[in-house]
């Protein structure tokens, strides 16, 4: 049974049904794909570093022209980009969901949490008191949210690692149809000692059943793998290739997907950097609005296992769920980037596509 919530706004003591906010709850577990009896595919809007510039709103109306045909969108962390200053909060959300047909305003949203989420209190030193507070993700208990005992650098490739945030929005897991999503925080302790990790390894082991959710996906901020200079050594990146690449591999997740690097990729399956039919697609879709940056790591050509990568073109990827073995990936472009770090771009494109259909690695 699917059902249509609404939130229902007076406007002077009358309920608008025609500007109410609703959204279609997900589907029970369970394979339900496109035929021609069920016109409904489960297709799901990926996006990274959204915020609130310029091209941002290229990618935000996108999505609104869109979002009937999605049926959730997962944004990969990097939110609002606030920069500490918490009435850009409600600029964002009031920005994104003063159009009637805005997606914030119709369909399912998930987050993971980013660097520019941390957002430590110049006074107290909390961290992430507005992620925590302005989401409510599917938790697995309440928030354990301590704070740290000095001031923390959230910029470039030092971001202060690990940081003591579990449960509550820091990660957690959701099933929607024949998909199961896990979603992780690239900045709380991932080591197998962690919570983090020993939650993960229990989800995996004892919540997912591929009988029932064919499409495992996994989000989180960070890439592990990474044709761009940005980022390469970050130490949570380094941390969850050594303790969760083997993870996705040994219980075959489909998709890592992530932000944070300003600049779009995705990979071939892989594992321990060899391309292989069972390993994971990684992909980078950091490209919701924040400036592009990144310049490529081998500018002359891409690593053996970079399907597609570009750093000009801004947009979102999709995900569409055709039937228990394949996928179909699909980058939607927004925009494009005149002028890039020092100046320019390298290998500027300013129309750039990016599809392919990924064959479901649990039956191979």
């Amino acid at each position: 049974l699917r059902r249509r919530l609404h939130d229902r706004t007076l406007l002077e003591n009358k309920f608008d049904a025609t500007t109410t906010p609703s959204f279609t709850t997900a589907p029970p577990p369970g394979p339900i794909f496109h035929t021609k009896k069920n016109k409904d595919s489960i297709k799901f809007a990926f996006i990274g570093d959204l915020g609130r510039f310029d091209h941002s709103m290229d990618t935000v109306h996108k999505l609104n022209k869109e979002s009937s045909t999605y049926s959730a969108i997962i944004l990969a962390g990097d939110i609002a980009y606030t920069n500490d200053y918490h009435p850009r909060w409600d600029d964002w959300f009031g920005q994104l969901s003063k159009n009637s047909k805005s997606f914030m305003q119709h369909t399912f949203l998930q987050v993971a949490c980013g660097n520019h989420d941390i957002e430590q209190d110049k006074d107290s030193k909390q961290i992430y008191k507005s992620y925590e507070h302005r989401f409510r993700m599917p938790r697995i208990q309440p928030p354990i949210l301590l704070t740290p005992d000095d001031y923390i650098n959230v910029e470039g490739d030092t971001v202060s690692y690990p940081l003591p945030y579990e449960y509550g929005n820091s990660y957690y897991s959701f099933v929607y149809g024949p998909s199961h999503h896990i979603v992780l925080n690239s900045y709380a302790d991932i080591r197998p000692s962690s919570t983090q990790y020993q939650w993960l390894v229990d989800e995996l082991q004892h919540s997912v059943d591929r009988s029932v959710t064919p499409w495992l996906i996994v989000t989180a901020h960070c890439p592990m793998y990474n044709t761009f200079r940005g980022h390469h050594e970050d130490e949570q990146s380094i941390m969850f290739r050594q303790y969760i690449e083997p993870l996705l591999y040994q219980y075959r997740v489909n998709i890592f997907m992530t932000g944070h690097v300003h600049a779009y990729m995705r990979s071939h399956p892989v594992y321990q950097q060899h391309i292989n039919p069972r390993g994971t697609v990684y992909i980078i879709a950091g490209t919701g609005g924040y400036k592009l940056n990144s310049i490529y790591m081998n500018t002359t050509a891409a690593e053996s296992w970079v399907a597609a990568r570009n750093n000009s073109t801004y947009g979102y990827g999709t995900l569409t769920l055709i039937n228990e073995t394949h996928a179909k990936w699909k980058h939607v472009q927004t925009g494009y980037e005149k002028d890039g770090k020092d100046g320019k771009v390298e290998n500027q494109i300013t129309d750039f596509s990016d599809r392919d259909y990924i064959v479901n690695q649990f039956y191979l």
